[in-house]
């Protein structure tokens, strides 16, 4: 079975870049351990629905 490759998933990503860094940043201060594409998406997901600054 292959290593989920987060950076590559990123990399891959269809957004902006600001988006992308901010899930990286959210991921890693969240310590979340992330070993499957399914479990990536949720995170995507989560990210997403966040309200920030409101």
């Amino acid at each position: 079975m292959s290593k989920f490759d987060l950076e590559k998933e990123l990399d891959d990503l269809l957004c902006p870049n600001m988006f992308k860094s901010g899930l990286k940043y959210y991921i890693s201060s969240n310590n979340l351990k992330i070993t499957n594409k399914k479990e990536f998406e949720k995170v995507i997901k989560e990210y997403a629905n966040l309200k920030i600054g409101g």
